[in-house]
């Protein structure tokens, strides 16, 4: 997935192609290249892949994992602030 530069982080979503699939997201020291903070999205039966790109605005940064779930994470940290649950009805499909 396409990376994005900001105040001196790469931030890039990832997918293990495993059985199941997991993946998160990364961060990076855009100047080094030391690993600064990786999120997990939780273990599931049918897998947790990355869908879509990484989103940035003010100092959080958004992925969504592939059950549609959108994870806000702390630009700095990478720690979980909040979520947005999958849409479920008519305008999933």
């Amino acid at each position: 997935y396409r990376p994005i530069v900001r105040d001196g982080l790469v931030i890039a979503g990832f997918t293990l192609f495993t059985a199941p699939p997991r993946g998160g997201a990364v961060a990076l020291d855009a100047a080094s290249g030391t690993l600064r903070w990786r999120f997990d999205f939780p273990a599931a039966p049918v897998g947790m892949h990355m869908a879509g790109g990484v989103v940035a605005f003010s100092d959080v940064i958004a992925v969504t994992s592939g059950d549609g779930q959108v994870w806000l994470l702390d630009r700095s940290t990478g720690q979980v602030r909040s979520t947005v649950p999958p849409l479920t009805g008519p305008l999933d499909a």
